[in-house]
């Protein structure tokens, strides 16, 4: 029971510290960003490899700095099932989401992205990233700890 107590602190601190990020962050960025009057882009590098096969490999995370027309802020991660290291950071405005079929017992989906860019980085916002992929990992471990007392 000591180690349930003690990642649901580790929880709470953790949730604490990630609500004290976006704060800070929401500050400091402002709200809405357009786009068109500042250019935050500079257009390279607008085709990296985004691919995973089994939630290996490449994958964009965050959702930051939205601008008008829809596009946002997403950070580059090389994931092994949670996302591990940054690569890059990209102005990115999400298309459709097409289903592909089913392979199996799980479904296949394709999003559609369209890359504007490279962005500036910021290292709040990786920081957010970390933080949620900590809380939701410290929730599973309460969950597996605790299965015995809760069923």
């Amino acid at each position: 029971m000591n180690t349930v107590v003690i990642l649901i602190i580790l929880l709470v601190i953790c949730l604490l510290v990630l609500f004290l990020l976006s704060k800070y962050n929401n500050k400091k960025n402002g709200n809405i960003l357009d786009v068109h009057k500042n250019a935050i882009y500079n257009g390279k590098d607008t085709n990296p490899s985004i691919s995973t096969i089994n939630n290996v490999g490449f994958n964009l995370y965050g959702n930051f700095r939205i601008d008008l027309n829809g596009s946002c802020v997403k950070y580059l991660f090389f994931s092994l099932l949670i996302p591990l290291f940054p690569i890059g950071c990209y102005r990115v405005k999400e298309g459709k989401t097409e289903y592909l079929g089913r392979q199996g017992v799980e479904s296949v989906s394709k999003t559609k992205y369209t890359i504007y860019g490279t962005e500036k980085w910021n290292s709040i916002e990786v920081l957010i990233i970390y933080m949620i992929v900590i809380a939701a990992l410290l929730v599973l471990l309460i969950i597996i700890f605790s299965w015995d007392y809760i069923f």
